[in-house]
């Protein structure tokens, strides 16, 4: 799951956790100034009963804690960017607005290339796809054979009759692979559609704990 990126850093870095980066109704805010939510302050204990700082290892007890509350009306109003803001995306709007644009409106998720790995917005998969092939056709090129007269232009002849026979086969050979490549990718997409209807399963839970602290 991508993090959620708030476009107000200041109520970021001010009531959400520094450790799992959930915005809790209560943050608890440790005497070196770095902000945890309840569950995340419990697991700061050591071995020893010690409880440190996830961020800077610097020793905390409860007494030295303080309390921030973020009301429920100001959490509805922050706006955070889309899930594919690094890929393009420049959606912006409130948390609720941020789900249903990301499976709805956004045009820029990405699937991994089957064939370099590169992450490709899927709207321009295929024109890469295409790109890659053209990139991977060999040039044809015939030495000039050191016969001189008739004979090198015969030779010449042949050459360029069997140059064009490799280069049909060898475009069949490649609309066969084009056809294969293309079906890995529908079959990576669908993998994908996968992935991240159960990411978005998760994102409506992280909503729906939000809402309820």
């Amino acid at each position: 799951m991508r993090p959620t990126v708030f476009a107000d850093e200041f109520t970021l870095n001010r009531y959400a956790c520094c450790v799992c980066q959930v915005l809790p109704s209560t943050t608890i805010v440790l005497p070196c100034s770095h902000c945890v939510c309840r569950p995340c302050q419990v697991g700061c204990a050591d071995k020893d009963g010690r409880s440190l700082c996830p961020m800077d290892g610097e020793p905390f007890c409860e007494d030295e804690c303080q309390e921030s509350k973020l009301s429920a009306r100001r959490k509805q109003d922050l706006k955070a960017c889309c899930w594919n803001e690094s890929y393009g995306c420049d959606f912006v709007g409130p948390l609720a607005g941020v789900l249903e644009h990301y499976e709805q409106e956004c045009a820029f998720h990405v699937s991994p290339c089957q064939k370099c790995g590169e992450i490709i917005v899927i709207d321009m998969l295929a024109a890469h796809y295409i790109s890659h092939l053209n990139c991977r056709l060999p040039s044809q090129t015939f030495s000039e054979s050191p016969l001189q007269g008739d004979g090198a232009s015969i030779a010449s002849n042949n050459a360029t009759a069997s140059g064009s026979g490799a280069d049909e086969e060898l475009m069949r050979v490649f609309e066969v692979t084009a056809v294969s490549e293309l079906q890995r990718t529908v079959d990576a997409l669908e993998r994908m559609t996968e992935t991240i209807d159960a990411q978005l399963e998760e994102t409506e839970e992280q909503l729906e704990r939000l809402a309820s602290n």
